[in-house]
């Protein structure tokens, strides 16, 4: 579903109605619920990498963006 889509059907729905749905939903969580360690995690290792591609596969990553009405970022972190 193209993320404009997405956003037009979100705008339609009862925000009153979404809160009561999840507030169902998370029913018995008095804390939060932690998804990673507790307390800081320290940075890791930073790199940055760059990459030359010829025209050729330029052009074909456009095409498949455009195709999945995505951007050629979004193709490329998928990868």
């Amino acid at each position: 579903m193209p993320y404009r889509r997405f956003l037009g059907w979100l705008a339609g729905r009862d925000p009153q109605e979404a809160r009561a749905a999840w507030a169902e939903v998370l029913t018995g969580f008095d804390e939060p619920t932690l998804v990673g360690p507790p307390g800081r995690v320290g940075q890791g290792p930073r790199e940055v990498a760059s990459f030359t591609v010829s025209e050729d596969t330029t052009e074909a990553l456009g095409e498949l963006a455009r195709s999945c009405h995505t951007t050629v970022s979004t193709v490329l972190h998928g990868a």
